[in-house]
């Protein structure tokens, strides 16, 4: 395995729990070429990170939620590339507080018991999506596609977010819904998830279907054959065929 691996392979988790714990995810990993290396305080996480440039880190939180509450927040402003996995107990996931946090700040959770495939999906494809961000920074600068900038700006708690999500979302194939006020960006927020994904290179199609009338909105949508109605003059390709392989933002 040649170096670069080993270093993208590299594993940190930091648990409470002690070294029992640590070795529970060190057996079910190893197979799958994860070199899990433990700590046991933020402080060596983050020199940890530093040092071997990783892009995954597992978090266990069984326990350790509230205090996870206080300092990641500070640790992920450092690393917002790091794609972390969260190992919590299934009741904490249903403190509304606890699930907002998860949702905010981690890439992914497995329940304990902990179920080896499971987490083995989860860190392969948190890895997958770090090295996809790798490669969206390497290639693509912050300006426009279509002269519109389609990078977000701000290095806010709220924004770190943000971008956490919308690197989260670009790796699925499944409808996301984007909420919040008139003027907040959520097209921008769509541009990046499309172009983050594997659709970047396909047609990104906005529609303000605001302006549409009722009576025309299965037309403009699906588009229609020439007579099709009166006024059909000629044959007319609809928005969902146009986005057809990338991205329609409604």
């Amino acid at each position: 395995m040649s170096s670069e691996m080993c270093m993208f392979r590299r594993l940190p988790m930091l648990s409470l729990r002690g070294p029992e714990a640590v070795e529970e995810v060190r057996r079910i990993a190893e197979p799958f070429f994860w070199e899990i290396v433990g700590v046991d305080d933020p402080d060596r996480l983050s020199r940890q990170v530093k040092r071997d440039q990783v892009r995954v880190a597992l978090i266990d939180l069984r326990g350790a939620m509230q205090s996870a509450m206080s300092w990641l927040p500070a640790f992920c402003r450092q690393f917002p590339s790091l794609q972390l996995v969260a190992i919590i107990e299934k009741p904490q996931a249903d403190n509304p507080a606890h699930a907002s946090f998860l949702h905010a700040y981690f890439f992914d959770f497995c329940f304990a018991p902990i179920e080896p495939t499971r987490l083995t999906f989860s860190i392969g494809h948190a890895w997958t999506m770090a090295r996809v961000a790798d490669l969206h920074v390497a290639s693509e600068s912050a300006c426009s596609l279509d002269g519109e900038a389609h990078e977000m700006v701000g290095r806010s708690e709220a924004m770190q977010a943000v971008r956490r999500q919308v690197r989260r979302y670009a790796g699925n194939h499944l409808p996301v819904l984007i909420t919040g006020p008139t003027g907040t960006g959520k097209e921008l927020a769509a541009r990046s998830i499309h172009h983050q994904s594997d659709r970047t290179d396909k047609p990104f199609v906005a529609v303000n279907c605001g302006t549409l009338s009722p009576n025309l909105i299965q037309s403009e949508l699906f588009g229609h054959e020439k007579g099709a109605f009166t006024g059909a003059t000629k044959r007319r390709i609809g928005w969902v065929e146009q986005a057809q392989g990338g991205t329609l933002f409604l």
